[in-house]
C-alpha cells in the first residue's frame, strides 16, 4: 500500500492526459488482475520509472493495446520484461524464435496456439515501440510483415505434417501467396492477411488412396483453421482468399495449371493489378520459384495502355461508390488515399515492363522511364511515406481508422508531426491538400487516358 501511495500521484496524472481516463484506468486495472501472484509491479514502478512511464503512455495512446493488454496477461509480462528498442530483427531470428516455443508443444493444438501467442507477443512488442517512438512506422511495417512471415510458414509445415498423418504421403507441392498488404511488406498492427494457395501434383495413377485436389483442399481448410478460428488464444490473422482465380467461386486451392490458364484466358484487370503485389511466402520451394516466375510474366504482358486505364479507372469509381470514406483520414478508402497511388503504380506496372521496377523503388523507376514527371514522383512518393506512417500509427493506436475528436492529445501531436503541422486541425487541411494533389496525378497519368480532365 505504501508503493501504491507513492505510485498513485503519478498514476493519475498520466492517466488523466488520455481521451477517455475511465477506459484507461479500467485497462490499467484489467492490467493489473491479469499479472500472476508475486509480481512486485508498485516496486517495479518505483525503481524502474521508464517501464511505468512506457506502461502508462501505452495505456492513455492507445486504447487499442490497453484492451489486448488487459485480455492477455502474457503480453504485460512480456512488457515487463522487455529491454527496448530491441535489434531489428531478421528472419532467421524470428524462426529460431518460434522453433523454442513448437519445441515445447505438446500436440497440434498446442503448436497452433504457441504460435498465436508468439505472434501476438511479437505484434505488441511492435506496436508498443511505435506507439512510444522507439521505432519508426516504416520499420514497424517490416517487422509486422517478418512476424506474418514466419508464423504463416511455420504453420503450414505443421498442418502438412498433421495431414501427412492423418490422410498419407503429399501428392506434391503447395505454397501460399500473399497479396495485399501482406504481399507489399506493409502490414500493420490490426492488418488482416490476403492469401492465395497454388499447388502442384503429378497425375493420379488411380491407385491412391486420395486425389490431389481432396487432399489440399483439405491441408487448406485446415489451415485456415489453424490460422483464424477461435481456440485458448486469439485468431493469428483474419485472412481474406477472395483474390484467389474466381473468387469465392473458386476452389480454395488452385493447381498450377489451372493458375496459369485462368490469368492467360479469364483473368480481369483487377486481378492482373492484384498480382503486382503477391509473392511466395511459403510452402515447396522449387513450386515457388514456378509461381514466383509465372507471376513476374503476367505482369508483364503486353498490354494496350488505354483500355488497361479505363479499366482501372472503372474499378476505382466502383470502389468509391460501395465504400466512402469517413474522413480524411479514412487513408483506405480516401479519394487520393492507398487506392489512387496503388491504382497508379499498378496501371504503370501494367503498361511499363521496360521501366523494370524493384520493390525498393518503383516511383523511381518509372520516373526514369518518363511514365511519371517529377513533380509527380515526388508527389506520390511523399504521400506514401506519410500516409503509411498515419496508418501505422492509427492501427496501433486504434486499431482502426485516426478519429482526431477522439484520441487523446499525444496522440494529436504525433499526427500532427508527421504533417509538419502544429495543430490537428492544420494537419487535417495538410491532408486535404495531399490528398487532392495524389488525385491529380492519379487523373493526369490514369484517367486522363478515358478522355478526363481534372
Amino acid at each position: 500500500r505504501g508503493l501504491l501511495a507513492k505510485a498513485t500521484p503519478q498514476l493519475i496524472k498520466a492517466l488523466s492526459r488520455a481521451a477517455s481516463p475511465d477506459e484507461a484506468f479500467n485497462a490499467f486495472d484489467g492490467f493489473l488482475r491479469g499479472l500472476p501472484a508475486g509480481v512486485q509491479i508498485f516496486s517495479l514502478f518505483i525503481n524502474r520509472p521508464d517501464v511505468f512511464d512506457r506502461l502508462v503512455r501505452i495505456m492513455t495512446v492507445s486504447p487499442y493495446l490497453a484492451r489486448e493488454v488487459s485480455r492477455r496477461a502474457y503480453l504485460a509480462e512480456a512488457l515487463i520484461e522487455s529491454s527496448w528498442p530491441d535489434e531489428t530483427p531478421t528472419r532467421a531470428a524470428l524462426d529460431r524464435k518460434l522453433a523454442v516455443r513448437f519445441a515445447a508443444a505438446d500436440s497440434y493444438e498446442g503448436a497452433i496456439n504457441a504460435v498465436r501467442r508468439w505472434a501476438s507477443e511479437e505484434n505488441f512488442s511492435i506496436s508498443a515501440q511505435l506507439i512510444v517512438d522507439l521505432i519508426m512506422p516504416e520499420d514497424a511495417a517490416a517487422r509486422f510483415t517478418l512476424v506474418a512471415e514466419a508464423a504463416l510458414a511455420a504453420l503450414l509445415d505443421r498442418v502438412i505434417a498433421e495431414t501427412e498423418r492423418l490422410q498419407g504421403p503429399a501428392p506434391g507441392e503447395i505454397v501460399v501467396v500473399a497479396l495485399g498488404r501482406l504481399g507489399a511488406r506493409q502490414l500493420t498492427a490490426a492488418s488482416d492477411v490476403d492469401l492465395m494457395f497454388i499447388y502442384d501434383a503429378a497425375e493420379e495413377s488411380g491407385s491412391a488412396p486420395i486425389d490431389a485436389v481432396t487432399y489440399y483442399s483439405r491441408v487448406v481448410r485446415r489451415y485456415l483453421s489453424a490460422v483464424t478460428m477461435p481456440t485458448e488464444e486469439a485468431a493469428l490473422y483474419e485472412v481474406d482468399t477472395k483474390l484467389r482465380p474466381s473468387g469465392s467461386k473458386g476452389p480454395a486451392a488452385v493447381r498450377f495449371s489451372a493458375f496459369h490458364h485462368y490469368y492467360a484466358k479469364s483473368a480481369w484487370t483487377f486481378e492482373a493489378m492484384a498480382l503486382t503485389k503477391a509473392r511466395v511466402i511459403a510452402g515447396g520451394a522449387a513450386l515457388g520459384r514456378r509461381v514466383s516466375d509465372e507471376i513476374d510474366a503476367i505482369i508483364a504482358r503486353p498490354r494496350d495502355a488505354a483500355a488497361t486505364a479505363h479499366e482501372v479507372d472503372d474499378m476505382r469509381e466502383r470502389l468509391k461508390g460501395a465504400k466512402p470514406a469517413l474522413s480524411p483520414w479514412d487513408l483506405k478508402t480516401a479519394i487520393g488515399g492507398f487506392v489512387e497511388i496503388d491504382f497508379t503504380i499498378q496501371y504503370l506496372l501494367l503498361t511499363h515492363p521496360e521501366a523494370k521496377p524493384d520493390d525498393a523503388d518503383m516511383i523511381g523507376a518509372f520516373e526514369r522511364a518518363n511514365a511519371l514527371t517529377k513533380e509527380e514522383a515526388q508527389i506520390l512518393r511523399n504521400a506514401s511515406r506519410v500516409y503509411d506512417a498515419i496508418h501505422q500509427l492509427s492501427r496501433a493506436a486504434a486499431g482502426g481508422v485516426f478519429a482526431p475528436g477522439a484520441a487523446g492529445a499525444d496522440m494529436r501531436r504525433s499526427m500532427s508531426a508527421i504533417l509538419g503541422a502544429r495543430t490537428i486541425k492544420d494537419a487535417e487541411a495538410c491532408l486535404v491538400a495531399l490528398e487532392k494533389s495524389v488525385r491529380v496525378v492519379y487523373e493526369t497519368v490514369v484517367a486522363g487516358l478515358k478522355g478526363k480532365t481534372v
